[in-house]
């Protein structure tokens, strides 16, 4: 079976980035499958970027005689579903599956709420992720929908990161990571860590990920005005298996993003045996129900989050990360991910 994944913007990567390159490898794992991957580069579109995702669009349509049993997009904004029309147009069967959320513009706003649900009733499946997606989009009803799992990095999929020892282990490790922004939670991660500096806990803290210069050039004039320079390093985006290193030697990920309707770092948090706190959004709400963590009110996140660190007891903390990670490696194998996934292509 030949399937082309479509979705993505490498030049802004982020959390579907990482699900599209992490299901295109998984997948050709299975010698049964053929699978390809076309990035749509189609993220904060403006007049100015909008080069890349027509460029992406022609190609996509060159490509249309090669074969391709499925096409599976992967919808996070309304720019994304030009490509279902076109797919749909050239006659492929098209199985999508959404990575946005309640709080995301195509989803607040009715006019295009209303514009996003009638192009994705052209779908000829939804593969969802979660649940808690079911109640916070407005799917069509008429289209089929199976659940399918997301999937995690390759030293998770295959069970081979390596964890760091934490129990009896001094101080904090904190980290934030993603594309960083105020609406991801970058700019208050920082506050969380200005308030334990002043509550003189002993941490150290990690920001990682990609962002404009101007978001970086005001996280790192926030951390002087904090005078937290010693406490947090600022780093760039880097390289997945050296990410899930750092996640598995930190305590906690604080995620105090407003976007994220099943934010990939949390599992991946939880995969390596960190603890997550998150805004209380549905899917984050879920995964800590099913493995381990905490969720806070996003009227007061700095605050919570700063209890939670400061008055929780940290042994106890890093023994239900360690027994969630077993849990998390079980649910999200690669080979398990494939195999829901081919089934919900296959279905008719």
């Amino acid at each position: 079976m030949k399937v082309l994944i479509l979705g993505g913007s490498p030049a802004r990567p982020g959390g579907v980035e990482a699900f599209c390159s992490r299901a295109h490898d998984a997948m050709n794992l299975d010698a049964r499958l053929q699978v390809d991957w076309l990035p749509v580069n189609t993220a904060y579109l403006r007049p100015a970027t909008s080069v890349r995702a027509w460029q992406s669009l022609r190609t996509f349509w060159r490509r249309r005689h090669e074969g391709w049993n499925a096409v599976w997009l992967q919808y996070v904004n309304l720019a994304d579903l030009a490509f279902l029309v076109a797919a749909r147009a050239m006659g492929f069967k098209v199985v999508v599956t959404p990575h946005l959320g309640a709080n995301w513009k195509s989803t607040r706003i009715a006019m295009l709420r209303a514009l996003s649900r009638a192009l994705l009733g052209l779908s000829s499946r939804f593969a969802y992720l979660s649940e808690t997606q079911l109640q916070e989009l407005a799917l069509p009803a008429g289209v089929p929908r199976c659940r399918i799992h997301t999937f995690l990095p390759r030293s998770i999929g295959t069970r081979q990161l390596v964890v760091e020892k934490r129990a009896g282990r001094q101080g904090l490790k904190l980290i934030h990571a993603g594309r960083l922004s105020h609406e991801k939670g970058s700019f208050l991660f920082l506050e969380v860590c200005a308030r334990l500096k002043q509550r003189n806990l002993a941490f150290t803290a990690e920001v990682i990920g990609g962002c404009d210069d101007q978001t970086r050039m005001a996280l790192n004039e926030r951390i002087a005005e904090h005078g937290i320079k010693e406490n947090v390093t600022l780093f760039p985006a880097m390289e997945e298996e050296e990410l899930m290193k750092r996640l598995a030697a930190a305590d906690f990920l604080i995620h105090l993003s407003i976007l994220d309707s099943f934010p990939l770092i949390v599992l991946e948090a939880l995969a390596a045996g960190a603890y997550p706190v998150c805004i209380d959004l549905p899917g984050a709400r879920k995964m800590t129900q099913d493995y381990c963590g905490r969720v806070v009110s996003a009227n007061n996140a700095v605050q919570a989050a700063v209890d939670i660190l400061c008055q929780g007891d940290l042994e106890v903390a890093r023994g239900e990360a360690d027994t969630a990670r077993n849990k998390v490696l079980d649910d999200y194998d690669w080979g398990t991910c494939v195999r829901l996934l081919e089934n919900c292509i296959e279905q008719d």
